[in-house]
């Protein structure tokens, strides 16, 4: 996986985080206080403005209730 692969991965992972975000009613903003992640980060992970770590993704996808092996297969799978 190049480099190039690799942030398209992220994007995606970020973009599919964001719609169960969305599906279960919870706001940038109580994402970012549950989870002590600050709300410009939350916004500008959304935005594919900045690029998140891993552990960043695995907060969110745990507070979500979300495996994010299952989600990074599911999009490596298509």
């Amino acid at each position: 996986m190049n480099k190039r692969e690799a942030q398209n991965l992220s994007d995606e992972v970020v973009l599919l985080l964001k719609q169960e975000r969305i599906k279960q009613g919870i706001t940038p903003y109580r994402l970012a206080k549950d989870t002590g992640l600050s709300k410009n980060s939350v916004l500008n992970i959304e935005r594919l403005s900045q690029k998140p770590a891993l552990y960043t993704l695995m907060i969110i996808a745990n507070y979500l209730d979300v495996s994010l092996g299952k989600v990074i297969s599911e999009i490596e799978n298509k």
